[in-house]
């Protein structure tokens, strides 16, 4: 605390505007009370100092009782009784109300001259407030540096967490103060400050510096990659959290086919989920490139790649052979686009083949025993796979008619009239017996 001016009146009389005086008193006894004076425009961060002197006190420490509330600071012993500047000591008392009234008595030993008192207040102090203002919900850490010239305690360092106040007190007024915050993050744009970064401290009062934060944004593609020709709508759900700010979302987005879709101004750091809604029974789970998480980067575009794909058919070929085509084996060959399969059936029988890709358009064609005739195709044997789609195609083989050929010869193959012939009959069957 620093003392502007400090003045002891030893003749009863103050003339450098006193806050208040009391004239000479004279007094045989050995003790005499006198109550304090009332003091008027003392401040709040005030100190007032009040000295006190008896000329003619007795040879040894002059005796003073402060005020309640008051401190003494100095004390003179009294070394002859004759010397003017014997019996002092000055008190001290620090705040107080506007006009301030110390009605406590003062003990003085032995006063038989004047006494004198005046107030003296130091330099006033005033405040400053950081005020934060964060992105809502915010729960971040902000730090903050604030420099005052010429004040001792300078810098003061602290933090404030989301959107709050810190106040400072005690700064010599008339101080100019400059408030700094350390930087949050690259997520963030520069910080503004209102009224301005640096201000002045008033006397007795407070100013407030307001700091606000904005977060920088970044945007979200969803990129569908549909099976071929699709022209169905498919929509997808966002979820985002964000460590700076709450809430953040959700966002929904819809394409039709295979297209893209952007979600813009999404709060940067944000971390977004994207999911699709179930387009139908016949797709597989969509796939997510490069994962169906992400991290939203300021000024940029992250990208989110949806694939859906359509679930495989199979095609069932049922058998019907005859009776006695029972141990027969039969070959089928199946030509579904670029994909080629090979199944076979023994008899009447059944034979799968799965995993075919969907809508594919599939040619069946049957390598049959020797004996049978071209078989038939039912439905068709030129049929469309549909997604998850089961097919059954049913192909009927039947014999080809019994063929019996008979071949004569005659032995000998000349002679007269009246020679014995012999006739040699040779039947042949191509058929299936």
């Amino acid at each position: 605390m620093h003392i502007s001016a400090f003045m002891l009146d030893y003749r009863g009389v103050d003339t450098s505007n006193p806050i208040s005086a009391h004239g000479v008193v004279s007094n045989d006894i050995d003790s005499l009370t006198v109550s304090s004076p009332t003091l008027s425009g003392v401040g709040s961060g005030d100190a007032v100092l009040i000295g006190y002197h008896a000329r003619g006190v007795p040879v040894g420490i002059f005796t003073l009782t402060p005020p309640s509330g008051w401190t003494e600071r100095a004390q003179q012993t009294t070394n002859s009784p004759n010397n003017p500047d014997i019996g002092a000591s000055i008190v001290e008392k620090v705040g107080g109300t506007d006009s301030p009234s110390e009605t406590a008595s003062i003990l003085i030993t032995s006063v038989t001259t004047s006494l004198a008192l005046r107030g003296v207040t130091v330099n006033p102090t005033g405040s400053l407030t950081v005020k934060k203002v964060a992105p809502a919900g915010s729960t971040v850490k902000f730090g903050f540096t604030v420099t005052c010239s010429g004040d001792p305690s300078s810098p003061y360092t602290f933090d404030i967490t989301g959107s709050g106040s810190h106040p400072i007190s005690g700064i010599p007024a008339g101080t100019s103060c400059t408030v700094a915050e350390a930087s949050p993050g690259a997520n963030y744009n520069a910080a503004t400050y209102s009224p301005g970064a640096t201000a002045v401290v008033p006397a007795n009062d407070s100013v407030t510096v307001t700091v606000t934060n904005t977060l920088k944004t970044g945007d979200l593609q969803i990129t569908k990659v549909a099976p071929a020709g699709s022209t169905q709508t498919y929509d997808f759900n966002v979820e985002c959290t964000s460590p700076d700010t709450s809430p953040v979302g959700p966002y929904t987005a819809s394409v039709n086919g295979s297209a893209s879709t952007t979600i813009k101004g999404i709060p940067a750091g944000s971390s977004c989920t994207v999911s699709e809604t179930d387009p139908g029974s016949t797709y597989n789970p969509p796939g997510y490139s490069p994962s169906a998480t992400v991290t939203i980067k300021a000024d940029d575009t992250t990208t989110v790649t949806v694939t859906n794909s359509l679930k495989p058919g199979s095609l069932t070929i049922n058998k019907v052979a005859p009776a006695q085509g029972q141990g027969d084996t039969f070959r089928f060959a199946v030509g579904c686009g670029s994909h080629s399969y090979t199944l076979t059936v023994t008899g009447s029988g059944s034979a799968t083949q799965s995993g075919i890709p969907a809508g594919s358009v599939c040619t069946i064609t049957e390598s049959a025993p020797a004996g049978y005739a071209t078989p038939s195709y039912s439905p068709s044997n030129h049929v469309t796979v549909g997604a998850g789609q089961a097919v059954a195609v049913t192909v009927t083989n039947r014999l080809l008619p019994i063929g019996i050929s008979i071949a004569k010869s005659v032995s000998p193959t000349s002679g007269t009239p009246g020679t014995a012939l012999t006739y040699t009959y040779v039947v042949k069957n191509s058929g299936k017996v």
